[in-house]
């Protein structure tokens, strides 16, 4: 956990405020240069290790944007998606304040190993206040993630397979901070 110690109001406040003295990226923008699904995958993957990347071939893969299916993909694997989140306001500096949805969703072929999954994860992300993370060279803080409900059950997938999915949607506050 990252507290800005320089910073009183997130002192005082253990994090939960804090007052912007340099959170807008290089560019002097609002926006992200990545999306909060690949931000928050990559912390899932190199920080949480709750699940890997893709490309490493081991158990429980996260993919971002997709679920696929198919002879050479695992069965229990994950999928993060950007959704729609709010537009908070912005503060006086002139700085927005996003919250970007995110839908994180598990395909187990066993019905409590998947929820379990999802659930650890989602309890993991629910710690998060004020985390770095660098992603592309770009470093970014994740200052919350809060769900917005429960883990809950979508069923099984259609087909011979059968296996099972659940999902979690979540909001989540990033600030791009490179410097």
């Amino acid at each position: 956990m990252v507290i800005l110690a320089n910073n009183l109001i997130a002192v005082i406040s253990g994090g939960v405020f804090y007052t912007p003295t340099s959170c807008t990226s290089l560019n002097g923008s609002d926006t992200l240069q990545e999306s909060p699904a690949s931000i928050l995958a990559a912390y899932i993957i190199n920080t949480l290790a709750d699940m890997t990347s893709p490309s490493e071939e081991n158990d429980w893969p996260l993919y971002i944007s997709a679920m696929p299916s198919g002879n050479n993909v695992k069965s229990d694997c994950g999928a993060i998606y950007d959704t729609t989140g709010w537009k908070d306001g912005r503060l006086m500096a002139g700085q927005v304040i996003q919250h970007y949805g995110i839908q994180l969703k598990v395909r187990s072929k066993v019905y409590q190993t998947g929820w379990t999954k999802l659930e650890n994860i989602a309890s993991d992300l629910d710690k998060i206040n004020g985390v770095l993370i660098t992603v592309d060279s770009r470093d970014y803080s994740i200052e919350t993630v809060v769900r917005t409900g429960p883990v809950g059950f979508m069923g099984q997938e259609e087909g011979t397979r059968r296996r099972y999915l659940f999902t979690v949607n979540l909001q989540v506050t990033i600030r791009d901070v490179t410097v």
